[in-house]
């Protein structure tokens, strides 16, 4: 599935849309259950931000947060990893895994770069297979690895560099 980036997208039982301000509390509320560390400023500022696109998947039935999503830039290199355009903020709650949302989520972000214009980079950890094959699936190319890539891989831990298909 691939939706249109900012205009939104469905598929069976739920759905892809542009993040909106309404929408931090329960962003941050899907990171609280998942465990994750986010802070409501770094939600609020990506949404808000023209140079950044934030998404969210619902649940069609309930309205329920299934997942999010957001860019972000690295203004300066840092070892493998070049300045740019990066996946950032991705989540999807661990009882809505294996139906597409977290690849709808790349694929869309992905497009909307690409529709800028930008290359678009990723980094996850090289022990987590899951996101090593959805990039894959997305059609991203692994491009580097390094341990501690861009302080997202954190404890010493190999990260993997990816960029995302042309345009």
């Amino acid at each position: 599935m691939s939706p249109d980036p900012r205009g939104g997208g469905s598929a069976p039982g739920w759905e892809l849309r542009p993040a909106a301000p309404r929408d931090v509390a329960r962003v941050l509320a899907l990171y609280g259950a998942e465990g994750r560390d986010t802070s409501a400023q770094s939600v609020a500022a990506a949404i808000a931000d023209d140079d950044a696109c934030a998404l969210i998947a619902r649940d069609l039935a309930t309205g329920a947060l299934l997942g999010f999503g957001k860019t972000h830039r690295w203004e300066l290199p840092a070892g493998a990893a070049p300045a740019g355009l990066y996946l950032g903020g991705s989540l999807v709650r661990s009882t809505a895994r294996r139906r597409g949302i977290g690849l709808a989520l790349v694929e869309a972000r992905a497009a909307w770069a690409a529709q800028r214009g930008e290359e678009l980079f990723s980094v996850c950890a090289a022990d987590n297979a899951a996101s090593a094959a959805m990039h894959a699936a997305a059609g991203f190319t692994r491009i580097g690895a390094e341990p501690g890539l861009r302080g997202v891989v954190e404890g010493g831990r190999e990260g993997l560099l990816w960029r995302a298909p042309a345009a």
